[in-house]
């Protein structure tokens, strides 16, 4: 089968859908399907990234979309930083669907150039930006070819399931052209099917995964018990603000080490100089394999849930996929990746309130060994073998099979 892959996520873009993409294209290519990729340029991405491609498929990139490279300039720039937040916040209201807007057009231009000298049986498009199902939209109208939207997030929905007008409405202007749709949550796929002529038979849930068990890293000399958190936290979405004071207020017998590794809010950075706590360090962010040896060399993993309850963050199974006890933090009642969390073990979960984590990270420490005990029993638990990316990237790939069969 020919396949079209439309997403801005490919490497060396950095995020969390492009390490999904990346699993769910190594599963349509081990399953010997002919797959051309449509992507964007992202010159300053994780190189190595590329490595988790089949060095078989055809990449084909557009150049940098506008709004993309003006926000790096303006990071990059002494002189014009200041703008920046006005920028990012100008940018949420201004730009739809997103800071990738108008890349449709160039995307549009390579895909009509493929068009030209092959024919293809599906095209998917994939989150990351929400740009690529605008070019899915065309490429069905104008050549009828099956189409897959691949989500990441809900764009025409808020975080709770609630409609989100304007995007809601581009949103089912596109998805009437579209043959079916994949999820990361059976909540999210719910409210598709209720608000949306889509059958459950043209929706299919798909979760994040995990690639492999995380083996403990036991070079460091550990003096202190270190907790470590990766990601992307800002205090609008995941406030971590409470647990970086409880944490740096502590008084635990055992010396304590906190390592941010990713992308937060300043805010943060401010909370941790106030505790005038040399232990809080904030590193960055790092290269995808750096992240993993990072899980491997710490002792506590610090996870929070997202506002909401349509989504699970996709690093939950990376951490559940490591030998390391998880300090989880949830922001809702109604919380599906606590719902998730709580079927395995070395877990302790927690409200947002400094008490509450101050409660579950010295519940932790003072049954360390328990915990660590729990958390490698949970690598080898059978239920976690449901998010291997070897088995997602299958059903994925039979999902699309079928669908171009229909």
């Amino acid at each position: 089968m020919k396949v079209l892959f439309i997403s801005t996520s490919i490497p060396p873009y950095t995020d969390m859908q492009t390490i999904r993409n990346a699993f769910l294209l190594q599963s349509l290519y081990s399953r010997g399907h002919d797959v051309t990729i449509v992507s964007a340029d992202h010159p300053w991405g994780d190189s190595s990234l590329l490595n988790m491609l089949p060095s078989e498929l055809n990449i084909v990139r557009t150049k940098v979309p506008f709004f993309v490279g003006l926000q790096r300039f303006l990071m990059k720039s002494a002189i014009f930083k200041p703008l920046l937040k006005v920028f990012n916040v100008a940018s949420n209201i201004i730009l739809i669907p997103d800071i990738q807007m108008l890349w449709e057009h160039q995307a549009i231009r390579k895909v009509k150039q493929l068009l030209k000298s092959k024919k293809y049986d599906a095209v998917i498009t994939s989150s990351g930006s929400y740009t690529a199902h605008i070019v899915g939209s065309w490429v069905k109208k104008n050549h009828n070819i099956v189409w897959i939207a691949e989500y990441g997030d809900p764009w025409g929905f808020d975080l709770y399931g609630n409609i989100k007008k304007t995007n809601y409405k581009i949103e089912q202007k596109l998805l009437r052209n579209c043959d079916g749709l994949v999820f990361t949550t059976e909540t999210t796929g719910e409210v598709y099917q209720k608000n949306t002529s889509f059958t459950k038979d043209s929706i299919k849930i798909v979760p994040c995964g995990f690639e492999y068990i995380i083996e403990d890293m036991l070079l460091r000399e550990k003096k202190d018990k270190k907790i470590t958190y990766t990601g992307v936290a800002y205090a609008s979405s995941r406030n971590l603000s409470n647990a970086i004071r409880a944490i740096g207020r502590s008084q635990s017998p055992e010396g304590l080490q906190l390592e941010m590794v990713g992308t937060f809010s300043d805010k943060y950075k401010d909370e941790a100089e106030k505790l005038g706590n040399k232990k809080i360090i904030f590193t960055g962010r790092v290269s995808y394999k750096k992240s993993l040896d990072i899980i491997a060399d710490t002792d506590i993993l610090l996870h929070i849930g997202n506002k909401g309850i349509m989504q699970v963050p996709g690093k939950t199974y990376i951490y559940l996929g490591s030998k390391k006890p998880i300090l989880y933090i949830r922001q809702e009642q109604n919380d599906p990746t606590f719902e998730l969390l709580k079927k395995f073990g070395g877990v302790e979960c927690c409200e947002n309130d400094e008490n509450s984590i101050l409660q579950a990270l010295s519940k932790i420490l003072s049954n360390y060994t328990s915990y660590k005990e729990a958390a490698e029993r949970r690598a080898m638990d059978k239920k976690l073998e449901r998010y291997k990316w070897s088995r997602l990237g299958q059903e994925f790939a039979e999902f699309v099979e079928n669908s171009a069969l229909k």
